[in-house]
């Protein structure tokens, strides 16, 4: 099961036991570079990393905001934060999308 906002994608699954505690500021999962909107938990969170890989644990239902999308409410659990990525044809590149 999955969640997506905009470029965000929230992987409903376990946090590996390894996982170490991060302090995200805000409850800012990305913040985009361009327009300076950013995704955001709107409510009490934990978060987890081991560098390239992030999760969120919420203990409640809880929004998920943004200033372009419409409000997500996340179920408690635990989710792999990831980002939507596109493929271009053309150049046969992929990249990550921002917005």
């Amino acid at each position: 099961m999955f969640y997506q906002q905009g470029d965000l994608l929230l992987h409903k699954e376990p946090i590996p036991n390894a996982i170490m505690p991060l302090k995200i500021p805000g409850g800012i999962l990305i913040k985009s570079p361009v327009t300076n909107h950013e995704h955001k938990i709107d409510g009490p969170a934990e978060f987890f990393g081991d560098g390239a890989t992030r999760y969120v644990r919420l203990s409640c239902e809880t929004p998920l905001t943004h200033q372009e999308h419409k409000t997500i409410m996340l179920p408690a659990g635990e989710y792999r934060l990831g980002q939507v990525r596109e493929f271009d044809h053309l150049t046969d590149e992929a990249r990550t999308v921002i917005d």
